[in-house]
């Protein structure tokens, strides 16, 4: 009972719970249903204790991390549930992406900050940082000024290929500049940016 002065929550005569992120772990309430919906197998809670498989009542619910999910905060294990890494810090899709990296929220040039207020120093530019276990994206990775690329549009946390074009959201070429997301994650360039790293690229405004 993260809120106990709000009982019960969710509260069905309370329209604001569905935008409340409950648990702080990055995730409201509708994403995490959402999430459970689509990749949680239907499982529902059968003994108390339990959560579903993403929860907002727990940072640390069963759901698995998959391929992209990693503890991007370097976090302590969760003694509850033997896990370090959050729902946040999950990949629900599974392309490689985690939920945080692709929901694009939090970060700011000088810092990233997960829900917990973990403070992680920035590499290079604010898309990335290091909280002591070497370079990653954060939730700047694919932000982006929509008005500046209106053709571009962040990767759905809930869908491997958002663009249906066969192509997962982790290999696919955001900014069309011939050089695949992965491929600039791993280089710490800006996945959204025709010009970085090659101003020369086809897709750079320059041109």
């Amino acid at each position: 009972m993260p809120y106990p002065g709000k009982k019960p929550y969710p509260n069905a005569l309370d329209g604001s719970d569905a935008g409340t992120d409950f648990d702080q772990d990055g995730l409201t309430m509708r994403q995490e249903f959402a999430a459970w919906s689509l990749f949680g197998g239907g499982v529902l809670p059968t003994a108390a204790g339990q959560s579903f498989p993403y929860s907002d009542g727990n940072q640390f619910s069963p759901a698995l991390p998959k391929s992209g999910g990693m503890n991007y905060d370097n976090g302590p294990v969760d003694p509850h549930s033997g896990s370090n890494i959050s729902d946040d810090e999950k990949d629900a899709d599974d392309d490689g992406l985690a939920n945080w990296v692709e929901l694009a929220v939090g970060g700011s040039a000088a810092l990233w900050t997960d829900p917990n207020k973990t403070p992680c120093p920035t590499v290079g530019t604010a898309q990335y940082q290091d909280c002591g276990a070497g370079t990653v994206p954060n939730g700047n990775t694919f932000a982006v000024s929509f008005a500046a690329y209106p053709s571009y549009f962040p990767p759905n946390w809930l869908d491997p290929d958002t663009d249906g074009d066969g192509v997962g959201d982790l290999t696919d070429d955001q900014d069309h500049d011939d050089l695949g997301n992965d491929v600039e994650i791993a280089a710490g360039t800006n996945p959204v940016d025709p010009c970085d790293p090659n101003t020369e690229s086809r897709t750079c405004r320059q041109h």
